[in-house]
């Protein structure tokens, strides 16, 4: 009797621990070069493999730069598998606590005010959640077939 009660939790741990993790999404091998996609409890992430000093000088204009190029491709992967709206959820810029930026032009002026020093790699690093992470852009997002009052939802 103890063997089968101890089978039985290993099986239902097992089963529990099954839907835990992230997963890989697969995407072309262009966007593969740039950025790692995964999902995770229906939130996406775009994590740029490269570090937005590599695409300026200007520190704050990288970040700018890579914040764009991310931006795009989370619109794009979200209207190809048939949504019409997102959300970025990074902790500081979350849309769905209320965070009213929902543009690419409005959240480049922030960007661009706050400077790269709001998103210094040092003070950032240790929060895998902020939208810059280690001076690499760290996007999460989530998205949604139709519009929801009350929300600051990004148009596809």
């Amino acid at each position: 009797m103890k063997k089968i009660v101890y089978i039985l939790m290993i099986a239902l741990v097992a089963f529990g621990l099954s839907g835990c993790g992230v997963t890989f999404v697969k995407v072309p091998e262009k966007i593969k070069k740039e950025f790692e996609v995964t999902v995770d409890k229906n939130v996406y992430t775009f994590y740029s493999r490269k570090r937005y000093s590599t695409y300026s000088d200007n520190l704050t204009k990288g970040a700018i730069i890579v914040f764009d190029r991310g931006l795009k491709i989370a619109e794009n992967f979200g209207k190809q598998n048939g949504y019409k709206y997102m959300a970025i959820v990074n902790e500081g810029t979350n849309n769905l606590v209320g965070f009213p930026l929902n543009t690419k032009e409005s959240f480049d002026k922030y960007i661009g005010l706050k400077g790269y020093k709001h998103f210094n790699p040092k003070v950032y690093s240790e929060n895998k959640d902020t939208l810059f992470n280690g001076g690499s852009l760290n996007l999460k997002v989530i998205y949604f077939k139709e519009k929801i009052p009350g929300l600051f939802l990004f148009k596809l």
